[in-house]
């Protein structure tokens, strides 16, 4: 089974979102697909894979083979592996705050991106 990184990578160009997002990947989503994508299109057997995994009836079976031949590409072309590494760690940056055991604090809340419309309360 490839990697489970590169297994949300391949859902998501093949269109199956859902998986990468809950893999905190939202915010380069679009960037990451479309390089990969581009480089898939750029390799026969890939594009192939990438086509049948893109089928409303594809399995997850067809969706490792799009990971493998994303994997086979990155040892093959070490700036596409580099571009995809960039773009993952920005998909993985967090900010964490910790607040130590017996602390007196207010209410706490981390939010990367926040956006309300009308009233907020805590």
């Amino acid at each position: 089974m490839p990697d489970p990184v590169l297994m949300a990578v391949a859902a998501a160009c093949a269109g199956k979102t859902t998986e990468f997002l809950m893999q905190g990947g939202k915010g380069t989503l679009e960037k990451l697909v479309n390089l990969v994508r581009k480089r898939l299109g750029s390799d026969t057997e890939a594009a192939v894979a990438l086509e049948q995994g893109q089928q409303p009836e594809a399995s997850e079976a067809d969706v490792a083979l799009v990971a493998s031949h994303i994997e086979i590409l990155r040892q093959r072309d070490r700036d596409f592996a580099e571009q995809m590494d960039t773009h993952l760690r920005e998909a993985t940056k967090t900010t964490t705050f910790t607040i130590s055991k017996g602390a007196k604090v207010g209410k706490v809340m981390q939010v990367e991106n926040l956006k309300v419309d009308g009233d907020f309360n805590f």
